[in-house]
């Protein structure tokens, strides 16, 4: 389905698989509004950037959801994405419903399945080739018309890939990021206001610049300064949505040579400037 607005939703309902509430593709081409997504009861919701990169917002917090990441949430956990993409960006999505009867899935083997996906809450990190592939497969034999082969099929694959997004999850708590990525990471988080160059990164993580970028680009998606212009932009969203701080104030605190090149920043990642987004939103 095109919307004028921008994207381009093509969502498929599943009604003869009662776990697959919906499984989509989105396609996001221009700024947009923030979006909220209510929650229903006992569903996850899953979603897997293959290009661009978007925002998402959960539990008072704003994350980047790019190409090559997941971003899960639990039952009962409300989220919205962010006012606008960073890019023009794309991603598949399903909802995946844990209150269905009978053994999950179909399978006595996957009723585990269910229990684990109701412990999750928030997740987001990266994830491998292997996983797009199989919600990508998930998506084609969705949009086929429904027969008993084709939902048994079905069935079978969600199974398999809600495992593997599992232990796509498992591992990413499991504490194996890159520890020099950590290291700068909770660096920048601390020194936002600081003009901080990739060389103070790379000497903070104890490896050459082109290493550094390396790593980011394989555990974060974007390069380090990107990174950390993210981290600014969410910082600067927050302190515009909840203080009473000047834009120059606030472009100060950020680590800003002036208010100017502030808002350059500011527009590229929501389309408008820091005053009028202020405005629009009070």
């Amino acid at each position: 389905m095109h919307h004028s607005d921008g994207r381009d939703i093509r969502a498929t309902p599943c009604h003869q698989l009662p776990e697959l509430v919906l499984v989509g593709r989105t396609e996001i081409q221009k700024p947009l509004p923030a979006l909220e997504i209510p929650f229903q009861s006992q569903c996850v919701n899953i979603y897997l950037g293959y290009k661009g990169s978007k925002q998402m917002q959960a539990q008072g917090r704003t994350y980047s959801l790019s190409g090559g990441e997941f971003f899960v949430t639990g039952p009962d956990i409300d989220h919205a994405t962010g006012p606008m993409p960073v890019s023009k960006c794309a991603h598949y999505w399903l909802r995946v419903n844990l209150a269905t009867p009978g053994p999950f899935c179909g399978s006595a083997e996957l009723e585990s399945l269910r229990a684990r996906l109701s412990a999750v809450s928030l997740a987001h990190g990266r994830y491998s080739e292997g996983l797009f592939d199989q919600l990508r497969s998930l998506y084609t034999l969705a949009t086929r018309e429904p027969d008993a082969a084709r939902d048994l099929e079905l069935r079978l694959m969600l199974g398999l890939f809600l495992l593997k997004l599992l232990e796509t999850i498992d591992a990413d708590a499991s504490g194996q990021a890159e520890p020099r990525v950590a290291v700068v990471k909770n660096h920048l988080q601390r020194h936002l206001g600081e003009d901080l160059s990739v060389q103070d990164m790379a000497r903070l993580a104890d490896c050459s610049v082109s290493a550094l970028q390396q790593l980011f680009k394989k555990h974060e998606g974007v390069t380090p300064a990107e990174f950390f212009t993210r981290l600014r932009m969410a910082e600067a969203e927050r302190l515009l949505l909840e203080s009473s701080d000047s834009i120059r104030a606030i472009s100060e605190q950020l680590g800003y040579a002036n208010e100017r090149h502030f808002s350059t920043a500011f527009k590229r990642y929501h389309a408008e400037p820091p005053g009028r987004f202020r405005a629009a939103r009070q």
